[in-house]
């Protein structure tokens, strides 16, 4: 799975980092994850990165999910893909 997250910018999408990473697997596996599902929002646990403290906020039915800044209330929405499997390019 590949992650972004909104950049300040007009459609700006950055690479998430790896505690952002870890931070949103976490909370797949804390509001709804290992196949569960559920029907109402959810916040994650917050943690605190440096001098900020930040939690994942979910919609209802995963329609999308956020990186909250607790501080600063900066919410950020986070896409993810699934990428295939490949075993490179070939030359053919």
């Amino acid at each position: 799975m590949k992650l972004f997250i909104q950049g300040d910018g007009k459609n700006e999408w950055l690479d998430a980092l790896p505690w952002q990473e870890k931070l949103y697997s976490e909370a797949c596996n804390q509001v709804g994850g290992q196949g569960g599902s559920f029907y109402i929002a959810e916040k994650s646990k917050s943690v605190k990165i440096k001098s900020y403290t930040y939690h994942i906020y979910v919609e209802a039915h995963w329609s999308k999910a956020f990186l909250v800044n607790e501080n600063t209330q900066k919410k950020r929405q986070i896409k993810w893909i699934d990428l295939p499997n490949h075993n490179g390019a070939k030359i053919y």
